[in-house]
């Protein structure tokens, strides 16, 4: 994987968690979950399990990510 840019960075009164998101570009290998993740896949927009994703930033970085893509 490559980093292309800084996509924004996530944080909020409420939270101590900060979520900084990355545009990257894909160059080659096998996609596998790293050290905090029980799997890796990729989804569809329409297959995203939102009920399923545990903080608002990773949630709010997912939805400004498919308005710029679309």
């Amino acid at each position: 994987m490559q980093v292309e840019s800084l996509f924004n960075v996530y944080s909020y009164p409420t939270s101590q968690t900060v979520l900084v998101a990355y545009l990257t570009r894909y160059l080659d290998g096998v996609l596998t979950p790293g050290d905090e993740e029980s799997e890796a896949r990729i989804f569809t927009p329409k297959d995203i399990p939102w009920q399923e994703i545990a903080f608002s930033s990773s949630r709010d970085a997912l939805r400004e990510y498919l308005k710029l893509t679309r």
